[in-house]
């Protein structure tokens, strides 16, 4: 932290302290300035903050960490603060200096006398660069200025604060410096009698799946085992699955020593550094067992895969970001509570979690989940101009507005319960999905809520022993049938072996509408279409789900479901013999079928005469687990009104585009585009009612147009053939141009409104930012010979595209009489901002042009 506001006294009076500077803003690649987080808190505020924890009963860690505040266009912008290094004689300027670490940890200080203390104090964190920097004595310097903080901070916040060092989860432990020799750098700092507990950011790698899992007795088996206990990855490449598969290369750790997750080891044991792989000297300053530990921050983002790195993040500004291994950058908010359960869970168990015969506690003493923000939800993270880092919410560690919200299970429980089941009569463990809220607004069967829950979140259920058992769709158990088992029959009236059925394409629908209550639209009703890109088919299949929705998870149910659909048009009808009898629906079946296993999913199970077990499935992918990729449309949208951004209107008296166009209509075109690269919503066109008491929409332009202007003049040029000689440069208001071959520009392609002359370019060159450099011209095409002149600087230029610009109607009696429409940007009315050119105007429509064609006969 860093401030540039002073703190106050109990009498208001401002204390004698330096100015920190405010220092939260960098240059976008596009050159605006841009906020980095927000700006650090006042320390008015902070002391505030403290004083009223403490009021509460709270117990408070202060811990304050250094953000890296190195914009573009520095090569590695926004770098983690675990980065800073350099040589030894670098690092007492460090602290030192007239604005070092030193006078910022003191000011620290200074804020938590003022609050009237804490009950815990960290000196610094992940400062791992910095840790392993080492002189040619072999010490560690920064160590010893650690030991002076720790003492400076119980000298003035009193015996009664603990303090500590976080230390990240990869430096807590020793310092491997290649070639067999290992230090243990931090050890003098845990054995400080000023240090009162081992501080661990633990950040560990719990589980190494290739795809997200929420089983938490898979996540507390990660903290007993696994990467970094049992075996490690030599390099990127041995981890690497896309060119492996699914068999990672993955080197044993034979001795414990290098166990870097196995944190009890650590605790319970003498630490003796290593040359060459052989233990040197004497043990370190560390007393097995002497200190608790606490978990300074751990914590798992809302990503997918997170547990197999969860201490990644996704920033896209920083040269940090990335997501976890085998991460498809999904939302998973699911994970990230699995995982927070289990950690608790294992670390509860006293087997996992050993008592000191020294102080009498538990190895480790404290979990500090990271992180609830101190800023006001939902305000952050949907005020993005207030505080920029809003947009890592989604996919980030924070857990406010996420870890409180419900679970399927739990609804679907209490569901069962209500309609009269106990609580040994129903299974809803399998169901892990989130749910933030569900609206039943009429009296209706439990049956009836529970199928609406079925379709949003994909999963049947199963009568097992008298229990009735929710499985999620496609995780059942696989059963494989034998090809001599197909076909079987009580008599000879039927021996086909297996009976495939397949629903017409044109049955199925095209696209999904999923209407939903969305969360991030003040719950307000919401729509999300999902569509198929190929298809023979013009239905559509709407799902209403009075359910609580981002718009990611519903794109995620519409992708779902369109895919069940479609890969389930195949059903299946098997009559099999007396030991099917173990197959029960939800199970999956794999079926020899024409020389290939197909795996189907079992929908119904009935029994025929005695020895014939008939089963139907539906056709299933061989990958139980649907992955929907992160579009960035789950965001959080702001809560408070949105800035309409200002647009461009050109009115066109062009000829017609297209035929369906009547030439017979008195009418014109409309383009309009955003201005200043602010969000387009439309333009509307208004025209004044006959009495002039109100005004009509008489068209909405709801795609933008590619519209700019002449920053050179265009020469006349000839008319009927290539203009070769001639080229012009355009600024574009919005849009792109690309360049077309000559074929393409004859068939009709790539025209423009240059002024009123109707041109056609073939070539189109970028030269800056939205502007090129258009040449090779057909001009004066579709009767507009006669606007071929000159054009000067600041020439209207829009390219013509029947499907961007709208045509209005309007009687043919108003012909050559003015009228004064008023445009504005929707979904503002007539009375709305300015759009560029003014508000009103004056426009006299003329008939439309005719235009003769023929057409060649070869005989």
């Amino acid at each position: 932290m860093g401030v540039g506001r002073p703190i106050y006294d109990t009498d208001g009076q401002p204390l004698p302290l330096p100015a920190w500077p405010l220092v939260s803003s960098f240059t976008k690649p596009n050159g605006s300035l841009g906020l980095y987080y927000g700006g650090t808190i006042a320390d008015g505020a902070m002391v505030r903050a403290l004083q009223y924890l403490k009021s509460r009963g709270y117990k408070v860690l202060f811990y304050p960490f250094l953000l890296m505040d190195v914009p573009p266009p520095d090569p590695a912008p926004f770098p983690w603060r675990g980065r800073i290094t350099g040589g030894a004689a670098d690092v007492a300027g460090f602290f030192t200096r007239s604005d070092g670490y030193l006078r910022f940890v003191r000011h620290c200080m200074t804020l938590c006398e003022q609050a009237g203390g804490v009950d815990a104090f960290a000196v610094g964190s992940e400062m791992v660069g910095l840790n392993r920097i080492r002189d040619a004595g072999g010490s560690y310097p920064a160590i010893a200025f650690w030991r002076q903080i720790a003492a400076e901070t119980k000298a003035r916040l009193g015996a009664g604060c603990r303090v500590t060092y976080a230390a990240d989860w990869s430096e807590y432990r020793y310092h491997d410096r290649g070639g067999g020799n290992v230090d243990f750098p931090l050890d003098p700092l845990w054995a400080d009698p000023n240090v009162d507990f081992v501080g661990i950011d633990a950040y560990f790698p719990v589980t190494d799946e290739a795809r997200a899992t929420t089983d938490k007795d898979a996540i507390k088996a990660g903290w007993a085992g696994g990467e970094l206990v049992d075996y490690f990855y030599a390099g990127p490449a041995d981890r690497d699955l896309a060119r492996r598969g699914y068999d990672p290369q993955r080197t044993a750790i034979d001795d414990r020593f290098y166990a870097l997750k196995d944190i009890r080891l650590w605790w319970e044991t003498g630490h003796v550094p290593r040359v060459n792989g052989l233990p040197v000297g004497p043990a370190t300053a560390w007393a097995p067992r002497s200190k608790p530990i606490w978990f300074t921050e751990y914590g798992f983002p809302t990503v997918n895969c997170a547990t197999n790195q969860p201490n990644v993040f996704i920033d896209p500004k920083s040269a940090e970001s990335f997501a976890p291994y085998y991460s498809n950058f999904g939302v998973d908010r699911v994970v990230q509570r699995a995982a927070i359960e289990a950690t608790e869970e294992f670390w509860r168990e006293p087997a996992n979690n050993p008592v000191s015969p020294v102080y009498g506690g538990p190895m480790l003493e404290r979990l500090l989940v990271w992180c609830w923000d101190a800023r006001p939800y939902p305000w952050f993270p949907a005020l993005t101009r207030v505080w920029a880092d809003g947009t890592n919410y989604r996919l980030g560690h924070r857990v406010q507005g996420k870890i409180g919200n419900m679970r399927l299970s739990e609804i679907v429980a209490d569901l069962c319960r209500k309609a009269g089941l106990g609580d040994d009569e129903f299974d809803t463990e399998a169901l892990d999905d989130e749910v933030v809220g569900y609206v039943v607004t009429e009296r209706k069967a439990v049956r009836d809520m529970i199928a609406v829950l079925q379709t949003a979140y994909f999963f049947d259920a199963v009568e097992r022993d008298g229990v009735l058992v929710f499985v999620k769709r496609g995780t059942g158990t696989v059963v494989v049938i034998a090809a001599d088992d197909l076909g079987a029959s009580d008599g000879d009236a039927d021996r086909s072996r297996v009976k495939l059925e397949r629903t017409q394409d044109t049955e199925l629908p095209i696209a999904v509408d999923v209407v939903h209550i969305d969360e991030g639209r003040d719950y307000q009703s919401s729509t999300v279409t999902v569509r198929k890109q190929v298809g023979r088919s013009d239905s559509v299949t709407t799902f209403s789900l009075p359910i609580v929705l981002s718009v990611e998870q519903a794109q995620v149910i519409g992708q779902r479901a369109l895919r069940e659909m479609w890969q389930g048009r195949e059903a299946v009808d098997l009559r099999l013999p007396t030991r099917a009898l173990r197959i029960e629906p939800t199970d999956l079946v794999e079926v020899p079928v024409d020389g290939a296993t197909r795996r189907f999913r079992v929908t119904s199970v009935t029994y025929g005469k005695p020895g014939l077990v008939l089963v139907r499935g539906v056709a299933a992918g061989g990958n139980p687990e649907f992955l929907g990729s992160g579009t960035g449309s789950g965001s959080l949208p702001p809560l408070v009104p949105e800035p309409i951004a200002p647009v461009r209107v050109e009115l066109l008296d062009v000829p017609l585009m297209i035929e369906a166009h009547e030439a017979t209509a008195a009418s014109f075109y409309v383009a309009a585009c955003p201005l200043g690269g602010g969000r387009f919503r439309g333009a509307s066109l208004f025209q004044p009612t006959a009495d002039g008491l109100d005004y009509t929409v008489a068209a909405v332009a709801i795609v933008p147009s590619v519209v700019g202007a002449l920053v050179t003049p265009l020469a006349p040029g000839p008319v009927w053939r290539w203009d070769v000689q001639s080229s012009v440069e355009v600024q574009l208001d919005f849009g792109t141009l690309q360049s077309l071959s000559d074929d393409r520009i004859l068939a009709g392609a790539n025209g423009a409104l240059i002024g009123d002359e109707v041109v056609q370019l073939a070539s189109a060159i970028l030269i800056a930012p939205g502007r090129y450099r258009i040449s090779r011209l057909l001009r004066g095409q579709r009767g507009t010979e006669q606007a071929v002149v000159t054009h000067p600087v600041g020439t209207r230029f829009v390219l013509l595209d029947p499907a961007r610009q709208v045509r209005p109607s309007f009687p043919v009696s108003r012909i050559g009489t003015g009228i004064g429409w008023r445009i504005a940007p929707v979904p503002q009315g007539p009375e709305g901002d300015p759009c560029r050119g003014g508000r009103l105007h004056e426009y006299r429509p003329r008939p439309a042009a005719v235009h003769a064609r023929a057409a060649a006969r070869v005989a």
